[in-house]
């Protein structure tokens, strides 16, 4: 169990970061980013009472940080369709895909297609590599529902990059 606040978030920064923008997304304009971090790693460090050891603190950093990207998409959400605003163009006209940052724009765009739980799911199994059983664990959620979210969000995001005329893989 961690003491010391200031190295345990030293060392979790970059995987907090990465997680609460790949789930969050573009709803992370200016220092939205910077705010979640510092709510996820509030609530990482006041719940770590609750980690038991059972499994590696990265399961628990996961676990925190992809429930407070929903909770924030889920915020956001409500305050649109509360306001009856529109979320952001994300779509351009591009059609091929030559160098890393248009993929990486597109699947940014085609993560964006997910729902809250599909998108956690998508992006703790499919990018991050992480286990279904500790992607089920992590979110509190059935196996079978983490491999119905997984199959589901491949679905959509094929269909997606499809009509970009990107022809996606498995």
């Amino acid at each position: 169990m961690p003491t010391d606040f200031r190295t345990f978030y030293e060392q979790h920064l970059p995987l907090v970061r990465k997680v609460a923008y790949q789930i969050a997304g573009r709803s992370l304009i200016g220092p939205a980013l910077d705010d979640l971090v510092q709510e996820a790693f509030v609530k990482i460090w006041r719940g770590l009472s609750e980690f038991r050891n059972e499994a590696e603190i990265t399961s628990w950093v996961y676990r925190v940080t992809s429930n407070a990207a929903v909770d924030h998409l889920k915020s956001i959400n409500r305050r649109r369709e509360v306001s009856g605003e529109e979320g952001p163009e994300i779509f351009d006209d591009r059609s091929s895909v030559e160098d890393r940052q248009v993929a990486r724009e597109l699947v940014e765009q085609a993560l964006e297609q997910l729902s809250h739980d599909q998108r956690a799911v998508v992006v703790l199994v499919m990018i991050h590599e992480r286990p279904l059983e500790e992607v089920a664990e992590s979110l509190s959620i059935p196996l079978g529902t983490v491999k119905s979210r997984v199959h589901a969000g491949k679905d959509v995001m094929s269909q997606f990059l499809e009509s970009k005329g990107v022809k996606a893989h498995g």
